[in-house]
C-alpha cells in the first residue's frame, strides 16, 4: 500500500506541475534568421573582426610613420636694457619686475 499512494502522489504532482509550468513557445526559425543571429552570437567571428581592426589601425600607424615630421623652435634675445616696472598704488610703491637680467 505504501508504495502504491507513493507512485499516486508522485503522478499527481507531475499532472500538477505540467499544467502550471507553460511549454516553451514553439517558433521556427528562418534560415536567414539562424544566419544573423549565429552570426550576431559567433566569437570566433568576433575575434577575427577584432583582428582585422586591430591589422587596420596599425597599418594606419606605420603609413603615418613614413610621413615627415616637422619641429618648429624659436628663441629670443633681448639686447636693450630693461627698466623696472614700478607700481604706484595708494599703500606704498611695487617694484614688479626687479630681477630681470640682460643677455
Amino acid at each position: 500500500m505504501g508504495i502504491r499512494k507513493y507512485i499516486i502522489n508522485i503522478v499527481l504532482l507531475i499532472i500538477v506541475f505540467s499544467a502550471v509550468i507553460p511549454a516553451q513557445e514553439d517558433s521556427k526559425l528562418t534560415l536567414d534568421e539562424s544566419i544573423r543571429i549565429g552570426l550576431e552570437n559567433s566569437n570566433m567571428l568576433h575575434s577575427s573582426k577584432m583582428k582585422v581592426n586591430y591589422a587596420n589601425a596599425r597599418l594606419s600607424e606605420i603609413n603615418t610613420n613614413r610621413l615627415p615630421s616637422l619641429k618648429f623652435s624659436a628663441a629670443y634675445t633681448r639686447l636693450s636694457p630693461i627698466t623696472p616696472f614700478i607700481l604706484n598704488t595708494p599703500f606704498g610703491d611695487f617694484n614688479i619686475s626687479p630681477n630681470i637680467l640682460d643677455n
